[in-house]
């Protein structure tokens, strides 16, 4: 099953790959801007393994120089509506998979995961229409603020978290935030 799965023409699944690329190298950018020259930011660090050859493969990396600590960004960008992308990103809310983490990376800080959400379906404008497949026969509309208000009910208090604002031109609140949590 899984083999036929992996043959299916999945457009989707490649249009996705795409834009999460697209919003990890723009993170990196506005991180290795605003962070100075006392931070390492690695884009896609090696597997963390968890079980057999299984494991975690996190988007980014940054550490301090000064200090040694790691943090490891998950960066979540949606545009066509579900909440797919929240639940992709609650997983590192496992207190399992933080113990995984350190165990590996043991100078990563206590929540060693960073979870960044972007795209239309947190900043695009409120009612716009989305669709969820090219052929626009699943549709939603896009409310950002309540997006937002979503991701705080799930991850307040379990840890570190915030939005990439449309071109990240919050960045550099984003990159103090991390300061402050290596320091």
């Amino acid at each position: 099953m899984a083999h036929r799965l992996s043959r299916k023409n999945n457009g989707w699944q490649k249009r996705a790959r795409y834009t999460g690329d697209k919003g990890e190298f723009v993170v990196r950018a506005g991180l290795k801007d605003n962070l100075g020259d006392d931070y390492i930011v690695k884009l896609k660090p090696p597997k963390i393994i968890t079980h057999g050859d299984k494991g975690i493969e996190l988007d980014l990396k940054v550490e301090s120089k000064k200090t040694g600590k790691i943090l490891f960004l998950e960066v979540k960008t949606g545009n066509n509506g579900g909440n797919a992308t929240e639940e992709r990103g609650a997983k590192f809310l496992s207190n399992n998979i933080t113990r995984m983490i350190k165990k590996s990376h043991p100078s990563a800080v206590e929540r060693p995961v960073m979870i960044l959400f972007g795209g239309k379906n947190y900043n695009g404008k409120n009612g716009d229409m989305q669709s969820y497949r090219a052929d626009n026969k699943y549709k939603a509309w896009v409310h950002p603020h309540k997006r937002r208000e979503e991701v705080k009910c799930i991850y307040d208090g379990g840890m570190p978290y915030d939005f990439i604002d449309e071109g990240f031109v919050n960045a550099p609140e984003v990159a103090h935030k991390i300061q402050e949590l290596l320091a």
